[in-house]
C-alpha cells in the first residue's frame, strides 16, 4: 500500500499498489479460452498470450472495456509499474532492444 495525501480532506489515504498492462486487444472475434482468478473465460488470443507468458478480462462487453479505455490514463499513471506486450516473437521483433 501507498500513502498519499489527500489535498481536499486533508487525511492520508492508503491507495493499493499495482502493476498494468498494456496490450492490442486483436480481433475480437478470435478468441481463447483462459482461466483467470479460478474464472474460466474467452478473451482475445493477444491478450491471452500476454497473460500465458506473464502469468501474472473479458472482451466482450463493449460497455465495460469503454468505461475502462476511459481510465486507462488515470491507472496507468497511478500504477508503480506499467508492461506494454505488443505480441508473441514474430519477423525478428527479438532483435529489438529491451
Amino acid at each position: 500500500m501507498i500513502e498519499r495525501y489527500d489535498e481536499d480532506t486533508g487525511d492520508t489515504i492508503l491507495i493499493p499498489e499495482y502493476v498494468t498492462l498494456s496490450y492490442c486487444w486483436g480481433d475480437p472475434l478470435v478468441a481463447k479460452p483462459t482461466c483467470v482468478n479460478n474464472v474460466h473465460i474467452e478473451v482475445t488470443t493477444n491478450l491471452e498470450a500476454a497473460l500465458r507468458v506473464l502469468r501474472d478480462t473479458n472482451q466482450t462487453d463493449l460497455l465495460e472495456r469503454g468505461l475502462q479505455v476511459m481510465r486507462m490514463g488515470l491507472v496507468y499513471s497511478k500504477a508503480r509499474k506499467v508492461l506494454a506486450w505488443v505480441g508473441d516473437e514474430a519477423d525478428d521483433s527479438d532483435l529489438t532492444s529491451k
